[in-house]
């Protein structure tokens, strides 16, 4: 190569001579040789530098190659290191910052990050770090990484370089961010970022994380990407054994919760079985020990009497614990019907009073009851279900109450609190029951609506009750869209409030006037006794003989198809003491033959019998031409949803077990007709009867 001609080489320089030359080996071409000279090169010497070639190629080629063993050598010893960390450490942050040290010492960068990649409910990716580099910059992004960096750091912005990595899931170098489209969402004052490198951490088709490197000298390139891969590889191994380790604990954590809910479960259930036992043995106990003073010849009528009452409220309690626990299984079940009706809070007021006033009267409690105007004239809710919640209220207040205090009951509307869980309604109607009782700590509120949970076990032992009645309450609160609130403080009392929800322009939420307050006489007596609660009862719930003068029984005749003994003898006294003909069946094939010998004018059947039972008895009657002869349902299945099953099947009526005197009396009256056949000198016991609604 000659540069004579060359003014800035030969004038400035004086060279006169030079050589260039590729240094290959093995066919590759591993450096270049240049020679420059002041003077032309020789013959012999180009020769000699021909000869020399092969050592220089040689040479270079040993130092490339162990420069890159040295490379291979730290990988293998970063990957090594890593795996050793994960299984000997329990501190899985020093691991993964160990992993970010080994990545921007292999690739000579300033700083980086690794991280998981996670989605988020849109089916975005994001990433979520293991370990950053703390490049904070300004007080705000301090106090960020200090806060969050423990739990890990979040991104979702996808409009930047390492959010290409996620959407792409291919490696994205830039080695001039400035100038490049995809560098998107650097935040002023960030530190300079002269190149980058995202890698994905893939295991399998699925991307576990994600490298990020930045400012390299020299920038990056291919080749590191390849060098890199065995150190991505046992990332994503790594990433994926804490993953699958966390989901581990995770589930381990869960299961353990599991267990302890379970064993809690099965002591609240041990002790709700404790208590149920006793809760039903002892009305049990009384109604054996009762009949068996009943036997007793020589008992005289007085005391005869009082034992009969004593058997009728053991017998009433029974079936109010049963009615619970039958409760309590359908709403756990999510079978509970509710439904919506009109109904006025005035009445439910005053049936509260009317139905606890007994209760109330034997221990000397006075019930003061408040309605503060203006209220609804009606609301829109299921009557009986609403009466449930609030009678177990006033029934606890009248238990935990003792004599001589008192009980406040209050109705009104007020606005629905913004905090409130009624968000969609303006105004709120509320019945409040306040006592006077011991009062709730405060770290038993939380648990006062679990089934089967009471305050202590003193409690059952001095007051009784299944620890059912509030959960129930709170369930069918909010199947009513409504919401429980309780107040209470030790030694001073509690105070429970269930509020439902009105509509917009039901009632308008004024100033507050008391219209109507008082402690009824009847509710504050505190001589009367529940013997005597019981004795002037008796006198308006069961009449026979009043109703059998009101109605011509005799002009129609029943048939009643039962299969037990003991009901049958039971209807059958009723209807001998109404005066009302009829037959008796102890099965549904017993009851067709006597439909086809004999005429009736209504059948009372009930639905669980052996050989054929009530509905497919019914189906047969209906089949053989009795298309409209009145057939009443008898079971002791009280659900509403069992009601409207049989009227769907064709029963004309249906009536519960236990038999309730009134309602049989009535379903008679009204499918007999007998109603415009009354006889109008009767006319007084027809008080008796509307009055014994209670029964």
């Amino acid at each position: 190569m000659e540069w004579s001609t060359d003014p800035f080489w030969s004038a400035n320089l004086g060279l006169q001579s030079g050589l260039k030359r590729p240094l290959t080996w093995d066919g590759r071409v591993v450096g270049m040789f240049e020679l420059f000279a002041r003077r032309p090169l020789s013959p012999g010497e180009v020769a000699w530098i021909e000869a020399v070639e092969p050592l220089l190629s040689e040479a270079i080629d040993r130092h490339l190659v162990t420069a890159s063993m040295r490379r291979s050598l730290d990988l293998l010893r970063s990957m090594r290191q890593a795996q050793g960390h994960y299984i000997l450490s329990k501190d899985h942050r020093k691991v993964f910052d160990g992993m970010l040290n080994a990545a921007l010492e292999l690739t000579a960068s300033e700083y980086g990050f690794l991280s998981r990649v996670l989605t988020n409910d849109a089916g975005q990716p994001y990433m979520k770090t293991f370990s950053i580099t703390n490049i904070t910059w300004d007080e705000s992004s301090r106090r960020f990484y200090e806060q969050n960096f423990a739990e890990g750091l979040e991104f979702h912005n996808l409009d930047t370089l390492f959010g290409q990595v996620m959407v792409t899931k291919a490696p994205v170098i830039s080695n001039h961010p400035a100038r490049d489209p995809r560098a998107g969402g650097i935040p002023a004052g960030h530190p300079p970022l002269r190149s980058f490198l995202g890698l994905p951490i893939m295991m399998g088709d699925h991307m576990v994380g994600l490298l990020g490197l930045a400012n390299r000298p020299g920038g990056y390139d291919e080749a590191l990407v390849a060098f890199l891969q065995p150190f991505l590889q046992t990332c994503a191994g790594i990433i994926e054994a804490h993953r699958v380790e966390q989901l581990q604990r995770e589930t381990e954590e869960e299961l353990r919760r599991a267990k302890q809910a379970a064993e809690e479960a099965n002591q609240a259930k041990s002790r709700f079985l404790a208590n149920i036992s006793h809760e039903i043995r002892t009305p049990i106990a009384a109604l054996c020990g009762y009949s068996e003073m009943v036997l007793e010849p020589q008992m005289e009528e007085p005391e005869r009497r009082q034992t009969l009452l004593a058997i009728r409220r053991n017998s009433r309690h029974l079936l109010e614990l049963v009615d619970d626990i039958l409760d309590f299984s359908k709403i756990e079940a999510g079978e509970m019907t509710i439904e919506h009706c009109p109904v006025s809070p005035r009445w439910i007021l005053e049936d509260l009073l009317t139905t606890m006033g007994g209760r109330a009267r034997s221990k000397g409690i006075a019930i003061h009851h408040r309605i503060v105007e203006p209220i609804p004239d009606t609301i829109t809710t299921d009557p009986t279900r609403l009466r449930q919640i609030l009678l177990n209220f006033l029934s606890n207040a009248i238990k935990f109450t003792d004599r001589d205090k008192r009980i406040d009951l209050i109705l009104q509307v007020e606005p629905v609190p913004a905090s409130g869980t009624l968000h969609s309604a303006a105004n709120r109607l509320v019945f409040t029951v306040e006592d006077q009782g011991p009062g709730i700590a405060p770290e038993n509120l939380s648990r006062l609506f679990q089934p089967f949970w009471q305050v202590d076990g003193s409690i059952t032992r001095r007051y009784g009750g299944t620890g059912l009645g509030l959960s129930i309450s709170q369930r069918l609160a909010e199947l009513l869209g409504g919401v429980i609130e309780v107040e209470s403080e030790v030694g001073r009392g509690s105070r429970f409030r269930f509020a439902l929800p009105l509509q917009s322009g039901v009632v308008p939420c004024v100033a507050p006037t008391v219209v109507s307050t008082g402690q009824t006489s009847s509710l504050v007596s505190s001589t009367t006794s529940s013997s005597e609660e019981d004795t002037q009862s008796s006198h308006s719930e069961f009449q026979p003989r009043l109703w059998a003068a009101r109605y011509p029984w005799s002009s129609r005749r029943v048939l009643v198809v039962e299969d037990s003994p003991d009901i049958r003898n039971l209807i059958r006294w009723v209807f001998k003491t109404l005066g009302l003909p009829a037959d008796f069946a102890e099965n549904g094939r017993v009851g067709i033959e006597c439909a086809l010998s004999q005429s009736y004018d209504l059948i009372l059947m009930d639905l669980s019998m052996p050989e054929l039972d009530g509905y497919s008895t019914l189906e047969e009657l209906r089949r053989l031409g009795f298309t409209t002869l009145p057939v009443v349902a008898l079971t002791a299945h009280a659900f509403a949803e069992d009601r409207e099953k049989c009227l769907a099947a064709g029963f004309s009526a249906h009536l519960t077990k236990p038999i309730g005197f009134k309602p049989l009396v009535e379903t008679l009256v009204r499918l007999l007709n007998l109603e415009e056949l009354a006889t109008p000198s009767a006319g007084s016991s027809s008080t008796a009867t509307n009055s014994a609604a209670s029964g």
